[in-house]
């Protein structure tokens, strides 16, 4: 049977079969999503294949084997710009299926993590959704890692990135104590009053996000809250 229009374009945005071809993305000649670009990138910055074993996502991840001298390997710079696209795809996941009166990185991790019926172990607190969003638009706005009021120019965070993959089991980000909040003096170096983001697993757990939301989609489990015409406007370009 013949897909509609709607269903191919949002299996197009998550990248999933169609059902003519279930071994291959759904594929239109025309048209790229953006998400799955953004994604496809995000990946190969950060050099790591991912693939489920016994319903579990598994990564294998290792430094690139340059053939050339003049070749850079994977170092910090590679895996900043990758975590910057995995950002910008969870902010897309969550605006496309989450509630328009909410931040769209908050939506995607309530409904693809926080309520996973699978999730058993870890739950987003609201401080680290916040800190996880001001990471994204310091990121995304300044390429920096002090997220400012965009009306006024005030600072709000400043982050400090871990790439240790030796990390804490399941922790995302830790916020300073109240003692050492920082208050916007840029003199203030202390490392304590910077939020700490833990590079490898806020990584592993948006590709959880992005592969709970396609299983979701495929079960009926979700409903989608955007039209047809914004969606492929705002989220597919042409080719």
């Amino acid at each position: 049977m013949e897909q509609n229009d709607e269903e191919m374009l949002f299996k197009l945005i998550l990248g999933l079969p169609s059902d003519d071809k279930p071994n291959q993305p759904t594929f239109d000649p025309h048209r790229r999503s953006t998400l799955q670009m953004g994604l496809q990138v995000a990946r190969f910055l950060y050099h790591c294949s991912s693939e489920k074993t016994d319903g579990k996502l598994c990564y294998s991840i290792g430094r690139l084997r340059p053939k050339h001298k003049s070749m850079i390997p994977r170092d910090e710079s590679f895996i900043m710009c990758s975590l910057l696209l995995y950002l910008n795809c969870l902010e897309q996941v969550g605006t496309i299926f989450g509630d328009k009166s909410n931040y769209g990185s908050d939506n995607a991790i309530e409904l693809f993590f926080n309520q996973d019926k699978n999730n058993k172990s870890y739950k987003f607190t609201e401080e680290e959704k916040i800190a996880i969003r001001n990471l994204r638009n310091a990121l995304a706005h300044s390429v920096g890692l002090v997220n400012v009021e965009p009306r006024n120019d005030e600072p709000i965070q400043k982050f400090l990135l871990c790439f240790n993959h030796k990390e804490i089991l399941n922790k995302v980000a830790e916020t300073p104590s109240e003692e050492n909040k920082w208050h916007g003096d840029y003199k203030d170096k202390n490392p304590k009053s910077s939020v700490k983001i833990y590079v490898v697993n806020l990584i592993d757990m948006i590709e959880t996000i992005i592969a709970n939301a396609q299983s979701q989609y495929q079960n009926g489990d979700i409903t989608l809250k955007r039209r047809f015409d914004e969606v492929q406007t705002r989220y597919t370009i042409r080719v």
